[in-house]
């Protein structure tokens, strides 16, 4: 064909490669002679001098089998002092080994590796001084080798195949923790963390909230629990500075839960059987935090708004696709500004009334509701609700 140009590599088994073989060039790796038809078994043995340029092959290494060290990847090395070694696996060769690191012991405190093909941490713990330890995207399996990193202020262990994260405990000092998509199926060893600020476990397995130890974790901002297992939100009631709170993508049903009775003896009376008052409803799960700003609850199977966090500065709440039938419950949040109701069951404007007390509110989604498909639902929507400036995906046009 005309203006192409063929490229002919010679037996190189790696799909990606790009060499031109041709011209002589090889890999850096794996490069080795076919000895191997050449053993003791053979009984026609062929000179070396005789071996021509098609007896060469290379032997394709997965990336993920490849020894490349940090500093294979730099180049220039940095200088003895440094304090910040940043290597993102997407901008060429990916590390896969964490060593050679020994001369910045004493000056590195912050190590990122990002999107690399590492698969276990050995060769941190002579790293005493790092505050920051990132290894977002790759293929570490054990949190492991950490004990030594007591100045650590910083994990990220995202997007990897982690199933336990007890070993965080090594490190009392953590501001910031993040173990997003991974396998993990409990919460633990962050119990008594008095410095953590940010405690991010989405996309996960996790069953449960309760006695992990949130409880304690009076520095706590921001938590981010979304696309896990969840049935309940607890122990996160009396956490005085928790302003983001997300369990979008859960298993929720309510915002308020039975009480959680403890086992009871054999000898004690059955009451299992006994309906349930005033006194065994929990209202607390997040009913009674005065610091929440953001709340995301969006994919669950949300009816009814009973236990909002009314005495909080809420400014956003996501609901969406929960099929809310009643907004009974909202009028205690007066600071509202944003509520994303998409794919709710709301069907007519009556329903809608209690969002009229709040004085705040400019941001309303109802698209993919029953009430969306009302001929005027632009028209009415607005005039019931006068501080709106946007409904759905649209600036609110009142001229």
């Amino acid at each position: 064909m005309i203006g192409q140009t063929w490229t002919k590599q010679l037996r190189c088994r790696d799909p990606s490669c790009l060499i031109d073989h041709t011209s002589g060039e090889q890999h850096e790796w794996a490069l080795q002679q076919n000895d191997d038809k050449n053993d003791n078994d053979n009984d026609d043995d062929v000179d070396d001098n005789e071996l021509n340029d098609d007896t060469k092959v290379e032997v394709y290494q997965g990336p993920a089998d490849r020894i490349v060290y940090p500093l294979d990847v730099l180049n220039p090395s940095p200088p003895d002092d440094e304090d910040l070694i940043y290597i993102v696996g997407t901008r060429g060769e990916k590390v896969t080994r964490i060593a050679g690191l020994e001369p910045y012991s004493k000056t590195l405190e912050e190590l990122v590796l990002r999107s690399n093909l590492i698969s276990h941490m050995n060769g941190v713990e002579t790293l005493t001084k790092l505050t920051k330890l990132e290894l977002y995207d790759n293929q570490v399996e054990a949190i492991s080798h950490i004990e030594n990193l007591t100045k650590l202020t910083i994990l990220d262990l995202s997007f990897n195949c982690i199933r336990d994260m007890a070993p965080v405990s090594s490190c009392p000092l953590l501001q910031e923790l993040y173990l997003a998509q991974n396998k993990l199926k409990c919460i633990d060893g962050i119990r008594g963390m008095q410095h953590l600020r940010c405690l991010d476990l989405g996309a996960n397995r996790i069953r449960t909230m309760a006695g992990v130890g949130l409880d304690t974790l009076h520095s706590l901002q921001s938590l981010w629990l979304g696309k896990n297992k969840l049935e309940r939100i607890c122990d996160v009631q009396d956490l005085p500075v928790l302003r983001q709170l997300d369990c979008q993508n859960n298993r929720l049903t309510a915002l308020v839960w039975p009480t959680i009775v403890p086992p009871v003896s054999d000898d004690a009376p059955d009451i299992t059987s006994s309906p349930a008052s005033d006194e065994d409803i929990d209202s607390s799960g997040i009913g009674r935090l005065k610091s929440l700003e953001e709340l995301y609850l969006a994919c669950n199977a949300i009816v009814r708004l009973d236990g909002l966090p009314v005495n909080s500065p809420l400014r956003t709440l996501d609901l969406s696709t929960n099929g809310v039938e009643s907004v009974e419950g909202i009028e205690g949040l007066v600071e509202l500004e944003e509520l994303w109701m998409t794919a709710s069951a709301m069907s007519t404007f009556e329903q809608l009334q209690p969002l009229t007390t709040l004085p705040k509110i400019e941001c309303l989604y109802l698209e993919h509701s029953p009430i969306a498909a009302d001929f005027e639902y632009r028209k009415k929507i607005t005039a019931l609700i006068p501080t709106l400036e946007q409904l759905d995906a649209t600036q609110v046009n009142r001229l």
